[in-house]
């Protein structure tokens, strides 16, 4: 017993430096470039659970000159699982044009979470495309699958 609350304990005090160090590296700007190390850094924070870090990676990643769409995938769907509103967001639209029906009920999934997190206009398109069979503005345009707008 003993044992792991001196494990639980080391765990708190090594990771409080990093997490101190992630803060400072996602206040330095959020410009979407990031060096090797705040790459690194903000990885292992992501993976510690910080949805800001995870976020940022995804941003990272999103908003190059050509989307890197495996690793925004991957830093939203962490920053998603992390309760971050705008990684659950990015996964809305990274899956919402699939044309695999499982991949677009996870699509109205994570829109579901961003409107109820209050994510910028989730719940207007909510509201426009309650369901993956919804068609949405302009006439016959699709909310979800390949011909999504």
């Amino acid at each position: 017993m003993n044992l792991a609350i001196l494990i639980a304990t080391t765990a708190i005090v090594q990771t409080q430096p990093l997490q101190n160090e992630v803060g400072a590296a996602a206040r330095e700007g959020y410009g979407y470039s990031l060096t090797e190390s705040q790459i690194s850094l903000l990885s292992t924070q992501a993976m510690a659970g910080s949805a800001e870090a995870a976020d940022r990676l995804g941003n990272f990643y999103w908003m190059r000159g050509i989307p890197d769409r495996e690793n925004t995938m991957r830093w939203a769907q962490i920053g998603a699982e992390n309760g971050d509103p705008e990684s659950e967001f990015r996964m809305y639209q990274l899956l919402q044009n699939s044309a695999d029906t499982r991949n677009q009920l996870r699509a109205l999934f994570w829109l579901k979470r961003a409107a109820a997190d209050n994510y910028l206009g989730a719940k207007a398109i909510l509201a426009e495309c309650p369901d993956i069979t919804t068609k949405g503005a302009p006439p016959n345009s699709h909310c979800f699958g390949p011909d999504a707008d």
